[in-house]
């Protein structure tokens, strides 16, 4: 049955579990969101909850006033959470388990696929409300987890609806700083440093000594097949170049050759004899134009 909340007081004290489950399905978010609020973690959270309702079963008849049920289940989840804190340290819990790690008890049926997050998960949520006091904490994650009702949330943690407004206000611009400075930290530390100089420049010999290996490879390869491309083409073009020179120089030869015997003749001594039989060496010059052969014969025979 559903009825108040004392009437489900009554029902329990004359041994109805049902009638205390009911008590447990109404309060389990505040109750569970108030511990996690203070631990930062979901299995422990869950634990302390279960401990708080274990603990109001137990002295249910100590409650003096039935209809004052919620916040008599909010003090003692709240003794037990600075209990616990007391135990660790004073200090919430940062190795927030996942809720895949949650026990049988806690979690007595599958949890659907939508309701199960990562420890990564788990871990990147906790940072981001770890960061704001725990009197914007508290609506907040109670806010996301009684489906964004701030009616239920004030009647909850006995806030009027204005208070609930201002504090979740206040702790969302702290998440998104909050966030906003994790996310800054964290690519900030990602930025590549002088490791990641020494890295490239240590790999560079490496990369040069394997480019090598690979061209003295493909070099032996196509000799050992006969298709050394770039040799035999270098030693064709070596050959062409020395017959052309050849060709070239023998030319030249030639040509020089040939000049030098017309100058030659051209340039050639004429021998006579005098009257005394020597043998005299003159030059042979060009008859000049005009002249008969009888007139160079007279003139000659003047200079003798």
């Amino acid at each position: 049955m559903q009825g108040t909340d004392s009437e489900l007081v009554a029902e329990s004290l004359a041994g109805r579990r049902d009638a205390f489950r009911q008590i447990v399905e109404r309060y389990q978010t505040l109750i569970c969101s108030l511990a996690y609020s203070a631990t930062g973690s979901l299995g422990r959270s869950e634990d302390l909850a279960q401990e708080t309702f274990v603990t109001a079963w137990k002295q249910l008849a100590e409650l003096r006033e039935p209809s004052k049920l919620r916040p008599w289940l909010c003090t003692i989840v709240r003794f037990l959470v600075g209990k616990e804190l007391r135990r660790l340290g004073r200090e919430p819990t940062h190795a927030a388990e996942p809720l895949e790690a949650m026990g049988e008890v806690a979690a007595p049926e599958p949890l659907p696929p939508e309701q199960v997050i990562s420890q990564e998960e788990t871990a990147i949520l906790w940072r981001s409300l770890e960061g704001i006091p725990q009197v914007y904490r508290e609506p907040s994650v109670l806010f996301y987890r009684e489906q964004q009702s701030v009616e239920k949330v004030a009647a909850e943690l006995e806030l009027t609806e204005d208070a609930v407004k201002q504090r979740l206000s206040r702790g969302r611009n702290l998440l998104r700083d909050q966030m906003l400075a994790y996310v800054e930290g964290a690519l900030a530390k990602t930025s590549p440093g002088k490791a990641f100089t020494v890295g490239v420049v240590a790999a560079l010999p490496l990369l040069a000594t394997s480019a090598k290996a690979v061209t003295a490879g493909a070099a032996i390869k196509g000799a050992s097949t006969g298709k050394a491309a770039t040799g035999l083409g270098t030693l064709v073009e070596a050959i062409l170049m020395t017959s052309t020179t050849k060709i070239i120089i023998a030319a030249i030869v030639v040509v020089a050759a040939v000049a030098t015997f017309l100058v030659v003749q051209n340039q050639a001594p004429v021998v006579s004899q005098n009257p005394a039989g020597a043998a005299t060496q003159t030059s042979q010059a060009p008859a000049p134009e005009g002249l008969s052969s009888i007139h160079m014969q007279r003139c000659r025979q003047r200079r003798l």
